[in-house]
Parts: C-alpha cells; structure tokens; sequence
C-alpha cells in the first residue's frame, strides 16, 4: 500500500503529464517551452488551482513526508504565487 503523501505526488504527477502532453500536442504557431506550459498549468487551469489548494492543506501538517510533498511536488518554487493572487 501506498501511503496518502507519496499517493498524492504520484497522482499530481500524473495528472501534470496528461496537461502537458494535452497542451504540448496543440497547434500553434510555434511550440511552447517547458516553461510556458508550467507557466499556463499552475497559472491558468483548474487543476493549476488544485494544486495550490492541495499545498495550502498540506502546509498545516506537520509531518515530514507530508510537508516534502507540499514544498516539492505540488507547486515548483518557481511558482509560490498564483499570478493575480496573494
């Protein structure tokens, strides 16, 4: 069994590769770079939203593991702010 931190990174990093892949696989002008897609994930989607929420949960704990997974995995440090919001 899998314990509920190391399930939740496993399914938020399933779920970041179905969006980028989605939106990697667009037809647009031009490509869009690893950097524009985060850009577009953590800031323009529901699941982007999800994922803030989740670390907001998790940041009460105080269990290791669980605070690994909000610091690392849900929400890259590049992108500690949701842009617009405080």
């Amino acid at each position: 069994a899998v314990e509920m931190p190391a399930l939740l990174r496993f399914a938020a990093d399933d779920l970041r590769a179905f969006y980028m892949e989605a939106a990697a696989a667009q037809p647009a002008a031009r490509k869009p770079g690893p950097d524009d897609l985060a850009r577009w994930l953590h800031g323009s989607t529901v699941l982007g939203d999800a994922f803030y929420m989740a670390r907001d949960a998790l940041a009460a704990h105080q269990d290791d593991r669980t605070l690994q997974t909000q610091g690392r995995l849900m929400v890259p440090g590049a992108y500690n702010r949701k842009p617009g919001r405080q």
